[in-house]
């Protein structure tokens, strides 16, 4: 019960966000690559992003 509630929350978190704010690469950098980063997991490369509110 716990857990099927904290996924559906999730869910409506990330979904509101994804509605309400665009991600974009900032002006003069490069696309980050695929290529991911071994440690103690494997990670994606740093890159930058810029968050901006949609109109």
């Amino acid at each position: 019960m716990g857990e099927s509630s904290a996924r559906i929350e999730l869910f409506l978190y990330v979904t509101r966000i994804v509605q309400y704010v665009d991600f974009k690469l900032p002006a003069g950098c490069t696309r980050p690559t695929l290529n991911g980063v071994f440690g103690i997991t494997y990670r994606p490369e740093d890159y930058n992003v810029d968050i901006a509110m949609r109109n």
